[in-house]
């Protein structure tokens, strides 16, 4: 009995051994087989370093020519092998990057304008009726933060909401119906199989685009949005995992391509200074605290200028003097003040740049002078549009010729 039960360890012991062995084996095998042309131009550049070690070290004259011939011939095969391959190597990424932008390149177009237009309302909204105040941004990097809104929107009983909450919500899900569809149906289009196995995109990618939302029912949900909305909200419970089902099939989409991510990233921090903007202008200054805190620093500033009367009179006086001066400018310094404001990107009026430029004399000392100021100069060597409306108006040259 004792004597079987040592053979059954033995054995189990060896099978151990030979799965533990076969493993490694297989593993090494993989290895060698994604990493077969480093292997090769390893074994390549250890022979030619050995060789020509070698011609170094032999005395035979006939001997160590050979060693350094063929030294010296292996190090050049090598070298041009390198560039070769990684010149195709190049290209043919290349090739499947522009493939890849022009295959997605229409899905991307319509992802980008439904995460630009649901991410303005979702802010909007998180920030107008207070029910969130956290800023929603960047779900292509982090989707996770999306959860907590979307907590809010399950939290709410539409039946029991009041008349303002509820114009809100209707504004939230008030969908791009046209994007939203064309995006649905760019992603069915998709032969992500195809795209998988040509190599256009990866792994990652492949799952990513494989999900249940875009393996077909997203582009069902879509088909029946109607059920749901119908300008106006019919099943708010719906309308909030469609909203949440548009944000993830977008962000995932601007996610695929870093390029996309950085422009997206942009028009978020616009979208951020706009809606800040906006807030401010239609609720914030008509708040209760924002009139207190308006009338606190009229107090402060009346009270500051009873102690310090001179301070008063000097800012009067200061801005008297500005005042005179907006009025006694000459008409070129007017165009040139209209001017200055296209080229430093704070246009007031509504008078083109062209117009602007045919109502100046270009040899005035005055126009040179401000053309030659170091601020406008710097602004004018970044916008190349207006440079080249410039020298269009002025000669290719007139710039150059001020700037010496």
């Amino acid at each position: 009995m004792k004597r079987k039960k040592n053979l059954y360890r033995i054995k189990r012991f060896f099978k151990k051994l030979l799965k533990w062995f076969g493993t490694k084996v297989r593993n090494i095998y993989q290895f060698c087989c994604k990493h077969i042309a480093k292997i090769i131009y390893g074994i390549v550049a250890v022979l030619a370093g050995g060789m020509l070690l070698l011609s170094v070290v032999c005395c035979e004259p006939n001997c160590k020519s050979i060693l350094s011939g063929l030294g010296t011939g292996l190090c050049t095969s090598l070298v041009v092998s390198l560039i070769i391959n990684h010149a195709v190597d190049k290209r043919i990424k290349q090739e499947k990057l522009d493939a890849k932008d022009f295959i997605f390149s229409k899905v991307i177009k319509h992802a980008k304008r439904v995460y630009g237009i649901l991410i303005w309302k979702i802010n909007k909204f998180g920030l107008y009726s207070e029910k969130y105040p956290n800023k929603v941004y960047g779900l292509y990097e982090d989707f996770s933060k999306y959860r907590e809104f979307d907590e809010v929107l399950n939290q709410i009983t539409y039946s029991d909401a009041e008349d303002k909450l509820k114009k809100q919500l209707h504004e939230l899900f008030d969908w791009p119906n046209h994007e939203i569809k064309q995006l649905a149906y760019e992603i069915q289009r998709l032969s992500k199989d195809q795209l998988f196995i040509q190599g256009i995109i990866s792994k990652k990618e492949y799952d990513a685009l494989m999900t249940n939302y875009s393996c077909g029912t997203y582009f069902q949900t879509v088909e029946k949005i109607n059920t749901f909305w119908n300008d106006g909200i019919v099943d708010y419970a719906e309308c909030v995992k469609f909203l949440k089902m548009n944000m993830f099939m977008s962000s995932r989409i601007i996610s695929l391509f870093d390029n996309q991510k950085r422009i997206v990233a942009n028009n978020e921090e616009t979208i951020s200074g706009d809606l800040d903007r906006l807030y401010f202008e239609e609720v914030e200054r008509f708040s209760e605290k924002f009139l207190l805190w308006e009338m606190q620093q009229d107090e402060e500033m009346q009270k500051y200028y009873d102690e310090h009367p001179e301070e008063y009179e000097r800012e009067m006086a200061e801005r008297e003097a500005a005042w005179e001066a907006i009025e006694n400018q000459t008409p070129t310094q007017r165009v040139l003040l209209s001017i200055s404001e296209h080229i430093f990107g704070f246009v007031w009026g509504d008078t083109p740049l062209q117009e602007l430029l045919q109502q100046i004399n270009p040899d005035d000392a005055e126009v040179k002078s401000f053309f030659k100021e170091d601020s406008v100069k710097k602004e004018l060597k970044k916008n190349r549009k207006i440079r080249r409306l410039i020298t269009s108006q002025f000669g290719k040259k007139y710039l150059s010729n001020i700037w010496k």
